[in-house]
């Protein structure tokens, strides 16, 4: 049964985040309506972060693995 493949367009959005450590501006594309959990790495300063529900945060060394300390995001993010 070969057939006609459909195109499929996911929606494509870019989110704006500073790096918890250097403060750069940053933007991420993404084709998710929120990113749960991602880890970074900083092209300014190459310190890795994570991103749980679109706000930046980096990893906090005086609590258990897994805690991390939350980070303010900008607050200009679009979508296209």
């Amino acid at each position: 049964m070969a057939g006609a493949r459909r195109e499929v367009k996911l929606p494509y959005r870019e989110l704006y985040v500073s790096c918890p450590h250097c403060h750069a501006d940053l933007t991420i594309g993404t084709v998710m309506d929120t990113i749960l959990v991602s880890r970074r790495s900083c092209p300014e300063c190459g310190k890795e972060f994570l991103i749980e529900n679109d706000v930046p945060r980096k990893p906090d060394s005086k609590k258990p693995s897994g805690s991390v300390t939350p980070v303010r995001a900008l607050k200009h993010a679009k979508s296209r």
